[in-house]
């Protein structure tokens, strides 16, 4: 089962105050590098990562990684552009996509992992996605390879949540060891939380 990584590094992060929020320290590193960490030391098969044009300052801060960069030319057009970017640059020989936020620090190789075995134990025909203790849907989202043309139709700045509502019969959720991992850094205020959730 051949899936690729894409982390979608090219939003506009309109809430965070502090400059490019993906090149902000948390830890002691980049936040994006948290990500694409996880990305490097997980077992897909590929990776890509989904940046903005002028992005050389983001591929430097992903650090050293499986990945090959590609370049959304439309990032204003929002999260929609980045994951159309995703699929169209995807090798025709992958059978599921699994789009990972790089504002998502506490993804883990471990997570990834685990989503991929549940995508194989699948068949590859289920989108699989963490799910937290209450129930709420998570990221990151593996897609399988029949809803690619489906993904490559979506506009606007959103994600694919219309889309996994619309299959609901297609749902193979993983439940969180960790709630954390459901967090994403949207506001300076949510980096120093992240830095205290780390010391």
């Amino acid at each position: 089962m051949k899936i690729a990584a894409v982390i979608v590094a090219a939003g506009r992060a309109s809430r965070f105050d502090g400059g490019n929020k993906l090149l902000a320290d948390l830890d002691g590193l980049p936040l994006i590098r948290h990500a694409a960490g996880a990305v490097a030391q997980s077992r897909v098969t590929s990776a890509l990562l989904v940046v903005p044009q002028d992005s050389a300052a983001i591929v430097e801060a992903a650090g050293y990684g499986p990945w090959t960069a590609v370049i959304n030319a439309d990032a204003m057009g929002g999260l929609s552009s980045s994951i159309r970017t995703g699929i169209s640059a995807l090798d025709p020989s992958i059978d599921g996509a699994l789009f990972i936020l790089a504002d998502m620090p506490f993804v883990t190789a471990k997570l990834i992992d685990r989503l991929c075995e549940t995508f194989a134990q699948n068949d590859g025909v289920r989108i699989v996605f963490p799910v937290t203790r209450d129930g709420r849907q998570s990221n990151p989202v593996l897609w399988p390879r029949a809803l690619f043309p489906a993904l490559s139709q979506l506009s606007g700045d959103k994600g694919g949540k219309a889309l996994l509502n619309d299959h609901g019969d297609l749902h193979a959720p993983v439940q969180l060891d960790d709630d954390a991992a459901a967090f994403d850094i949207d506001t300076v205020a949510d980096l120093a939380l992240a830095n205290a959730l780390r010391s």
